[in-house]
């Protein structure tokens, strides 16, 4: 209905209801890993430790072809949210199981480096902030003196060098130390509630 309408870009790919499809496609994942059935069931189907590499192959074919959400030609919005978006995130989906699967598996013990992991921990602060970072470097590029920085063999890493100073400064500085505070309160928690059960136990005795 919003292609049809004509909707822009940002509002189908901001949006919470135009990109539910893909948090759904990890709780499915969620789901078969966690029930007993499904998780032999996905075992025996994605069996072999050349299975993650040919999943990240794919993905990465895919998204190569996906194009952009600003695409002018109707054609194109309607094959990237009709087909290639949902594909790219169901087989992100299936990359996950598959790891899971075969934990030792070249894909999946590179992934598991400190590196990588490094990015996945800061993956969803890059989420958050990359819009912005996007901005500050954009007005970086209007006071740096020189052509240097224009180059456009400079702007992707530069996008995303900015990209990951925001990320870790969100993560370190906001999310970790939240994250704290939440550990440290559920322990109370759980302790007062031990002492509740404890409490209750001897009134009942």
């Amino acid at each position: 209905f919003l292609l049809y309408r004509g909707s822009e870009w940002i509002r189908l790919t901001g949006a919470f209801d135009t990109r539910l499809d893909c948090p759904m496609f990890g709780c499915v994942a969620a789901l078969l890993w966690a029930d007993p059935v499904w998780r032999g069931r996905v075992r025996s189907g994605l069996a072999g430790r050349w299975v993650p590499l040919l999943a990240a192959t794919a993905l990465f074919s895919i998204a190569q072809t996906l194009g952009h959400p600003s695409d002018a030609p109707f054609e194109k919005r309607l094959l990237l949210w009709a087909y290639r978006l949902p594909l790219f995130e169901a087989l992100a989906a299936v990359f996950i199981l598959a790891m899971l699967v075969n934990p030792l598996s070249p894909v999946t013990r590179l992934l598991a480096r400190p590196l990588p992991v490094l990015l996945g921990k800061l993956s969803y602060s890059l989420y958050l902030w990359h819009g912005l970072a996007f901005v500050f470097w954009g007005w970086l590029l209007r006071h740096l003196p020189g052509t240097f920085w224009q180059n456009s063999g400079v702007q992707e890493p530069g996008r995303f060098a900015v990209s990951l100073l925001f990320a870790a400064a969100s993560y370190y500085v906001v999310e970790r130390p939240l994250l704290s505070v939440k550990r440290r309160w559920e322990e109370a928690r759980r302790a007062r509630e031990e002492r509740g059960g404890a409490e209750e136990a001897r009134r009942a005795a």
